[in-house]
């Protein structure tokens, strides 16, 4: 278990941060939380192999998720990636990144981070809503 993994959590929406933050430490993560992208693009760019998890919301302000990850992946192509939305209505492929639909179970979350973290991509779970997780990286389906 990799339960001292750095995690970097970033949403504009600041009580959505908070619990993710407060739900990720409790299992054992260290966590930074950011609610502006580009403060978190800046200040992890700086120890860009610190973190091996970002956590992040697609719709922002000033930068969206995918570029803020896109980027983030260029000074660390091992970063692993979870990129959250409401509504994802687009397809990419790029190595490392799960999207998924919020609003999300704190519980399926946590199991997404972990299996993400391990590489055990077939046990994230699925759960049917009104728009499925959309997975994107080489998951096969269940």
């Amino acid at each position: 278990m990799l339960a001292k993994s750095t995690i970097a959590v970033i949403d504009d929406d600041q009580d959505l941060v908070s619990l993710f933050k407060e739900a990720l430490e409790m299992s054992g993560y260290n966590v930074t939380a950011f609610i502006d992208p580009i403060k978190a693009f800046n200040h992890i760019k700086q120890k860009p192999k610190e973190y091996e998890l970002v956590l992040s919301d697609y719709r922002m302000p000033s930068m969206n998720g995918l570029e803020l990850c896109t980027n983030l992946i260029e000074l660390n192509p091992e970063l692993r990636v979870i990129l959250m939305s409401s509504y994802i209505d687009f397809e990419f492929e790029i190595p490392n990144f799960i999207c998924i639909n919020k609003p999300i179970h704190i519980t399926w979350l946590l199991q997404i981070v972990k299996d993400s973290l391990t590489q055990k991509y077939n046990n994230i779970p699925k759960v049917k809503r009104k728009y499925d997780f959309i997975y994107n990286i080489k998951i096969p389906t269940v």
